[in-house]
């Protein structure tokens, strides 16, 4: 199973509440809206609920960089990292301003940039506005490749 089907899974599972996102981290306890972290696709629900500094120390004990294309295990999050430099590359490449493409997807500026810098996981609302904006669908923005 891919990145973006076990984030899908999981995304339907918590909007019909037969998975619960707890609002704390699993490992230190901070008060947060945890991140999914994955140790096997195949198990899309099994997720440990980390908080962004803990998800990100996760990562690095795999070697993991930016990218996140090192070694298992990986997670969703790590592919909306991805999904960020994705974003970053195509608008780029259409010679689109930050503020150009968060006018075209109705976001704010502040949201792109977030989401461009690895600061913030868009939601799939989010990627298709900008998708959209990017004049592309969610999948050609999420390809692996892309």
């Amino acid at each position: 199973m891919r990145t973006n089907e076990a984030y899908n899974i999981c995304h339907k599972a918590r909007k019909t509440k037969k998975q619960i996102r707890p609002n704390k981290c699993s490992r230190c306890n901070v008060e947060c809206k945890p991140h999914g972290h994955h140790t096997d696709y195949d198990k899309p629900l099994e997720v440990i609920w980390l908080c962004p500094k803990c998800h990100k120390e996760e990562h690095k004990k795999y070697g993991q960089g930016k990218n996140f294309e090192a070694s298992p295990p990986k997670c969703h999050s790590g592919h909306i990292i991805r999904i960020g430099m994705n974003i970053k590359l195509e608008r780029t490449r259409q010679k689109m301003t930050q503020g150009d493409l968060a006018l075209k997807a109705n976001i704010s500026q502040n949201t792109l940039c977030q989401i461009e810098g690895d600061n913030q996981s868009p939601n799939i609302e989010t990627l298709e506005k900008i998708a959209a904006g990017l004049n592309m669908t969610v999948s050609e923005l999420t390809k692996e490749d892309a």
